[in-house]
């Protein structure tokens, strides 16, 4: 059996180790929003009691984020987000544990978070988890 050899052409690998850049850049701005929000909430509840009268009921961290999409040419219009690239935008609601709870994935760039949102709450297929009585989910403004 002969042996193949593979190559990346230069300019692949100088694209490739651009995406990498840039997706540890991302990567490490989420784990600093993630890690100030479990300090502020820990286990189910904030480490500091300054904090428990305003978290002591919430229950998980509901966001939307976008990821880069590659879509034909014909379709990427509905994908372009407020920063001018294609982009899926995902909701997600994760506990302060950071265990993914509910993911709702594939949605246009275009679509606003609170749009999302309203959908997850109206589609009874996607079994999203309302929270119990006198419970919240921790989000920001865009919803």
């Amino acid at each position: 059996m002969e042996s193949l050899d593979i190559s990346i052409s230069p300019d692949l690998s100088d694209l490739l180790d651009e995406e990498d850049e840039e997706l540890k850049k991302v990567r490490r701005e989420q784990d600093k929003e993630w890690m100030t929000l479990c300090q502020l909430a820990g286990t189910h509840k904030p480490c500091n009691e300054r904090y428990l009268p305003f978290f002591k009921d919430c229950i998980e961290s509901l966001d939307g984020t976008h990821v880069k999409a590659r879509l034909p040419q014909d379709q990427e219009i509905l994908y372009i987000d407020r920063k001018c690239y294609p982009t899926q935008n995902i909701l997600a609601v994760v506990d302060f544990n950071m265990c993914f709870t509910f993911a709702l994935v594939g949605w246009e760039g275009s679509a606003h978070d609170s749009r999302i949102f309203r959908e997850a709450l109206r589609r009874q297929e996607l079994n999203f988890p309302h929270p119990l009585k006198n419970k919240y989910y921790l989000v920001d403004s865009g919803y």
